[in-house]
């Protein structure tokens, strides 16, 4: 029993980061995505607050770190990878909670947008 719930929280975790093993153009893209995210966070005033701009600004460039990292590691053929272990749920709690921060901060300026008359 406790050995199936570690195995299946281990491939909740894990199996994800099989998409990116030896295949860093796919994290250079989800970090083109946050990086558009940003981009228009910056261009639209109040779309999002500073700091959930910032934690977008980690979370791109964690995800650029990954992907030039997975280049080197598939340029050198290594196919052992421990560090994947503790590299990945790093970048998965970055992630999480840069998506977490999105939705709220875009969450809040919408209830603001839809009715500007109900002041509260």
């Amino acid at each position: 029993m406790i050995q199936t719930m570690i195995h299946w929280f281990l491939s909740l975790i894990y199996g994800p980061g099989t998409l990116f093993l030896e295949h860093a153009e796919r994290a250079h893209l989800v970090a083109v995505g946050f990086g558009i995210l940003l981009a228009v966070s910056l261009l639209r005033a109040g779309m999002l607050r500073r700091m959930t701009q910032l934690g977008v600004l980690v979370t791109t460039c964690a995800w650029v770190l990954f992907g030039l990292d997975e280049q080197k590691m598939q340029g050198q053929g290594y196919n052992i990878r421990a560090d994947y272990f503790f590299k990945w749920p790093v970048l998965l709690a970055i992630t999480f909670i840069a998506i977490v921060f999105v939705v709220r901060d875009l969450m809040a300026s919408k209830s603001i947008c839809v009715d500007p008359a109900n002041k509260r």
